[in-house]
């Protein structure tokens, strides 16, 4: 499960490269994370990289947004644009095929 946050976390930090010196603005990402795991250990690499300040360091200003329930609720909530990016949003990622394939 940490490997998975810490993918999620590392994809983060890649979304911009901001050189030294540079005075761009800070991108915000809306980030929703289930509120019952927020203080669970599986969220421990997303407390890590936030209190070593690596996301600022990105030039990103992450607002976690609590999502009360499952993945199906942040699936929601990045459907309806309230989140840009969601832990355990893995089928957010799977389109649904609206035929199958025939041989």
């Amino acid at each position: 499960m940490s490997h998975r946050l810490l993918t999620i976390a590392a994809a983060l930090l890649c979304v911009t490269s901001l050189e030294a010196g540079d005075a761009a603005e800070m991108i915000t990402l809306r980030y929703g994370q289930n509120a019952a795991s927020a203080g669970s250990l599986s969220s421990l690499p997303l407390t890590i990289a936030e209190r070593k300040g690596f996301f600022v360091r990105e030039g990103l200003h992450l607002d976690v947004v609590p999502i009360p329930g499952g993945t199906d609720r942040i699936v929601a909530a990045l459907d309806k644009g309230e989140i840009d990016a969601g832990k355990n949003a893995t089928p957010y990622l799977i389109q649904p095929c609206s035929r199958a394939p025939t041989r």
